[in-house]
């Protein structure tokens, strides 16, 4: 979304919380709005909406991919439970940590992006990475996975430059220090799946131009000039919360 859409009237006619992403569903497809394509309130009656990130994540991996929540239901328990611990203690701190860059509070930063590697550490020593299987819980991908791995690349590419060493460089400590690098081999792992990729980086258009004249601006202005980390590092350490 640009220029703040998702407090338009049109949007929160979707999701009165004005919070992207919602997701339009049919019978034969679904659509994702990031942007504003169209004014597209007039679908209302052939789509229906589901909106949050983790309730969205859970309809998709039910819907395309069912094998990412396990049949039995203590597993599947325990794999909500990690999302729940995903959601409070891994996704605020991108833009915690960016804002009080932005503000000058370069200790409280430093602070919360400490805090925001031991957090992902205690994951790792809770999930079956360090017994060197590929993925949180096992060899299967699971909406554990799906549900932070996102967070994981933006933390990555941003973190990485703001703070010397990036994400999976701790020092002092040489049990989260190896959790880290366990951390880092488990993000390769996740992006050269192709299952992962099919469902998650499969860009086959960008918005309007005249809707997106930052892209333009950055020189992405078709598909073969499109530079995901570029953007994300443009968006995360540019004034666009003014």
């Amino acid at each position: 979304m640009t220029a703040k859409e998702q407090q338009s009237e049109w949007y929160k006619s979707i999701n009165p919380s004005g919070k992207v992403p919602a997701l339009l569903v049919n019978d034969k497809e679904v659509d994702i709005i990031y942007f504003s394509i169209a004014k597209i309130v007039f679908l209302n009656e052939i789509f229906q909406m589901v909106v949050e990130s983790l309730v969205i994540n859970e309809y998709l991996c039910e819907a395309i991919m069912p094998t990412a929540l396990p049949a039995d239901l203590l597993e599947r328990a325990n794999i909500r439970r990690w999302i729940c611990y995903i959601s409070d203690n891994i996704v605020p701190f991108l833009f915690m940590i960016v804002n009080q860059k932005r503000e000058g509070k370069d200790s409280e930063a430093e602070s919360s992006f400490r805090k925001l590697q031991e957090n992902w550490s205690f994951l790792v020593d809770n999930s079956k990475l360090k017994n060197g299987s590929r993925f949180l819980f096992g060899e299967q991908l699971s909406l554990a996975d799906f549900a932070g791995t996102s967070f994981l690349q933006h933390q990555t590419i941003v973190l990485g430059h703001f703070f010397k060493g990036g994400l999976y460089e701790y020092e002092g400590n040489a049990p989260v220090q190896e959790n880290l690098i366990h951390l880092k081999q488990y993000l390769k792992n996740i992006k050269d799946d192709t299952r992962w990729c099919s469902l998650t980086y499969n860009i086959q258009s960008l918005p309007p131009l005249e809707k997106a004249p930052k892209l333009v601006e950055l020189g992405m202005d078709n598909l073969e000039k499109f530079d995901y980390e570029k953007l994300l590092i443009y968006v995360y350490s540019s004034d666009f919360k003014k």
